[in-house]
């Protein structure tokens, strides 16, 4: 439980379970079950399994992960991620003539 201390309530989350994971508003803890409300189960490759349902209660012994929706662990902006240096002008001088 600790895990959802840091949360707000409303929060947009995304919670991990078993191949899946769900996106939705933090709702609260209760009776050993995490809420969320207007949420909607992904499959790991981020492909929906279903539309949005109003309330979801997922216990809490079965989540693998919790994170706040968009987060992605430090990654965005910091170049094009191809795994080159690019230069000033945005190409990495291998198509130089």
């Amino acid at each position: 439980m600790m895990t959802f201390c840091t949360h707000r309530i409303g929060t947009r989350l995304v919670v991990g379970v078993d191949a899946s994971f769900w996106i939705g508003h933090f709702a609260g803890i209760q009776n050993g079950v995490a809420v969320l409300r207007n949420a909607q189960l992904f499959a790991n490759p981020g492909k929906p399994v279903d539309g949005i349902r109003p309330l979801v209660r997922i216990p809490i012994c079965k989540i693998t992960f919790v994170a706040l929706e968009g987060d992605q662990g430090g990654k965005g902006d910091k170049g094009d991620n191809d795994g080159d240096k690019d230069d000033k002008n945005g190409k990495n001088g291998k198509n130089k003539k």
